[in-house]
C-alpha cells in the first residue's frame, strides 16, 4: 500500500485481478521462461505485484547439486518482466518495448532438486522511461528466503 502513489499512472493496474492473471496468461512462454518452466502464480493490481514460481529440476542445479544462481536470477528477472509486460501494456494499442538495463541480486539461501520456488515481484518505481522492480525468491513451502533481487527495466519509446 505504500506504493500506491505509483500506480495510478499506470492504467493496466486498475484492473481486476481476474482481468490481469488472464493477460499474464497469455504472455508467451518461450525460450529461457519456457525452458525453465516458470508460471504465473498470482497478480496483485492494489501492490503492484506479481508471483511466479517455478520448480527447481536437474537442469536448473550447480555442480554442487543446489540451484544455479543463474536460474534463481532468471526466475526474479521473469517476475519483473512480466510485471513490466502488465504495467506498460495498452491492449489497444500493443505493448512498448522495454528491457532489463540493470539487475542485483542478493543470495541469501539455497534450493536443491525438487524445491518449489515462488518469486514475487513489486513495481516500486513506475516512471514514463525506467520501471524499478524488488523481488523475493522463497520456498513455497515454508516462507524461507532463497535470494533478493532488483532490477531496472528500460521503456524503448
Amino acid at each position: 500500500a505504500r506504493l500506491r502513489h505509483c500506480l495510478p499512472t499506470m492504467s493496466a493496474w486498475k484492473a481486476s485481478r481476474a482481468v490481469l492473471m488472464a493477460k499474464l496468461k497469455n504472455i508467451p512462454s518461450v525460450g529461457h521462461t519456457a525452458h525453465l518452466g516458470i508460471s504465473p502464480v498470482d497478480v496483485d493490481p492494489v501492490l503492484g505485484s506479481i508471483t511466479v514460481s517455478m520448480t527447481v529440476a536437474a537442469g536448473h542445479l550447480a555442480p554442487h547439486s543446489f540451484a544455479h544462481g543463474g536460474a534463481l536470477t532468471a526466475l526474479a528477472d521473469t517476475a519483473a518482466g512480466w510485471g513490466a509486460w502488465i504495467s506498460l501494456a495498452d491492449y489497444s494499442e500493443g505493448l512498448k518495448p522495454f528491457l532489463t538495463s540493470e539487475l542485483k541480486v542478493n543470495f541469501v539461501g539455497s534450493a536443491k532438486e525438487g524445491d518449489e520456488l515462488l518469486c514475487q515481484a513489486r513495481i516500486v518505481h513506475a516512471g514514463k522511461r525506467t520501471q524499478v522492480w524488488d523481488a523475493d525468491v522463497t520456498h513455497a513451502d515454508s516462507g524461507k528466503r532463497v535470494a533478493l533481487f532488483r532490477c531496472t527495466q528500460m521503456v524503448l519509446v
